[in-house]
């Protein structure tokens, strides 16, 4: 699958040291973790890539919205509820 050969590239060299073992679900949740915020738009290949791992791996769905609900609590400030 194309959309591994490059994550295997971005993310493998950094866990090949530290001897984890990743499961492709696991690369591309880590990969594109910021969704659409990681993406390089003049890059067809990488939004070709990033729907792909979307459709064949929940996993991604589900880092990236628990990523996006950590930010929104811990960039919440007591100021920020008080004006609700």
């Amino acid at each position: 699958m194309r959309v591994l050969g490059i994550i295997y590239k971005k993310v493998s060299s950094s866990c090949c040291f530290s001897g984890l073992q990743l499961d492709d679900d696991e690369m591309c949740a880590i990969r594109w973790y910021m969704g659409a915020f990681g993406l390089n738009f003049n890059s067809y290949e990488d939004e070709r890539c990033y729907d792909t791992a979307r459709m064949e791996y929940p996993l991604c769905a589900i880092v990236q919205a628990a990523d996006s609900l950590a930010a929104a609590i811990t960039e919440t400030t007591s100021q920020d509820i008080d004006e609700l």
